[in-house]
């Protein structure tokens, strides 16, 4: 509204600057009569310009947070010991192996016989009542001593025949005697050597 009587207020003084050079009384222009004339209106004040906002004053700026520490770092545990390597087990000799047996020989066995006696050294009869029994003795030819073999009649009755058996290979020596129930021996007879294998 302050502007629009503003343009009113100009344009009246506007026409009234025309009258005037135009060599007309501005009292009577437009028809104007004495009685119109009025007193003018005193011009409306010129609204003051509003005044400028003050800048409002700028926020100072937050301080920014002092950087927290950074953490010391955690000292780094000392690594264990390795332990010591065990000592390597000192190798077990090995065992020595076990002899072998040596083989058992052979076994051999002899197979004597003989007559039955009828005559005593002196020349007597010998009855078969009156034997009483028989010994073997033989060994190897390379041992010094005998092995012995009684033959009892009364358990080997008319015997004329005995076998050595589990003998091992080799040269033999064998002799046989007869003896009678009065325990009278006779000679050996002569050694019989054989090869046995």
């Amino acid at each position: 509204m302050q502007g629009l009587s503003y343009l009113r207020y100009f344009i009246a003084i506007l026409l009234v600057s025309v009258l005037s050079a135009c060599g007309g009384d501005p009292e009577f222009a437009e028809g104007n009569s004495p009685e119109q004339n009025q007193p003018e209106p005193q011009p409306e004040p010129e609204p003051q310009p509003e005044p400028e906002p003050e800048p409002q004053p700028q926020p100072e700026p937050e301080p920014q947070p002092e950087p927290e520490p950074q953490p010391e770092p955690e000292p780094q545990p000392e690594p264990e010991p390795q332990p010591e390597p065990e000592p390597e087990p000192e190798p077990q000799p090995e065992p020595e192996p076990e002899p072998q047996p040596e083989p058992e020989p052979q076994k051999v066995t002899a197979h004597l016989s003989w007559d039955i006696p009828e005559f005593r050294e002196n020349g007597e009869e010998l009855f078969l009542s009156d034997i009483g029994g028989y010994e073997i003795v033989y060994r190897l030819t390379s041992d010094s001593s005998y092995t012995i073999i009684d033959l009892p009649e009364d358990e080997y009755p008319n015997l004329d025949a005995h076998t050595v058996s589990e003998l091992v290979p080799g040269e033999y020596e064998f002799m046989i005697a007869v003896y009678d129930i009065d325990g009278l021996y006779s000679d050996f007879s002569d050694p019989v050597i054989t090869n046995l294998e």
